[in-house]
């Protein structure tokens, strides 16, 4: 259990917790140990994730996306000569 959260992860953990998601159900959904869990309920960890900004979240993935396409297309391109 090596998985690394995103803040949006972290940010979805807290608010689970909040509206009575057990630790254990969390840890499993998230593949993270128990004890990750606890940090993050407790604020020793990730302390300063309090919101995120959901529309950048959404720009950053689209403009992931769009490379992720042109990426494909230039593969695509170069496997026709």
């Amino acid at each position: 259990m090596a998985t690394k959260l995103s803040d949006r992860e972290v940010l979805a953990i807290r608010q689970s917790l909040a509206n009575g998601v057990t630790r254990k159900a969390l840890q499993e959904m998230y593949d993270v140990s128990l004890e990750t869990i606890a940090r993050i309920a407790r604020g020793d960890t990730r302390a300063g994730v309090m919101k995120v900004d959901v529309k950048r979240e959404e720009r950053l993935d689209a403009e992931i996306a769009a490379s992720a396409e042109r990426l494909l297309g230039m593969l695509e391109g170069a496997g026709k000569d």
